[in-house]
């Protein structure tokens, strides 16, 4: 997922509360990459490109 975000806290506190809302927990550590936006800011943190890789374990 990417996240637009005013800071690398706020990214992984929005990426938790995105995942919480989705049906899914995030444990343990968050990696936050910084780089260059791909979409344009918005008034508002929102997350986009969220992309699931299927697990049969």
């Amino acid at each position: 997922m990417k996240a637009w975000a005013l800071d690398a806290g706020e990214a992984e506190h929005m990426t938790r509360l995105i995942a919480q809302h989705i049906g899914f927990a995030v444990t343990g550590e968050v990696l936050v990459y910084e780089t260059e936006p791909q979409v344009a800011p918005q008034e508002s943190p929102h997350g986009y490109d969220i992309q699931f890789t299927p697990y049969d374990g």
